[in-house]
């Protein structure tokens, strides 16, 4: 999945960052300002939705940041419990252009 969103987003010209698992993602995000994250919700050693609370709650260079979560699980339920702002869901498995849509207003 990485692959694939790295190589759509590269292919708008956007620059990415791209990380093999939650933490390192979080971690990447105490050191880099990004324009958008774009996360998926399975992954390894900390969960997409554990790392969107985690951006949101805690001081960081992305506490604000636009945040995309992309999942295969996403419901009302998993929305209202987050209960954070400017976060984008696109359900698993999309379309290029379903991602390329909603990623669009971020991209500089």
């Amino acid at each position: 999945m990485r692959t694939i969103v790295r190589d759509l987003v590269e292919s708008t010209g956007a620059e990415t960052v791209a990380c093999d698992n939650g933490l390192d993602g979080f971690l990447a995000c105490q050191k880099t300002k990004f324009n958008l994250i774009i996360t998926d919700h399975e992954m390894p050693f900390m969960k997409g939705a554990a790392m969107v609370v985690a951006l949101r709650t805690r001081e960081n260079l992305n506490q604000g940041t636009s945040i995309i979560l992309l999942s295969a699980f996403i419901n009302d339920k998993m929305k209202n419990d987050l209960g954070l702002t400017n976060i984008e869901f696109v359900h698993k498995p999309f379309e290029n252009d379903e991602l390329l849509k909603v990623m669009g207003p971020y991209l500089i």
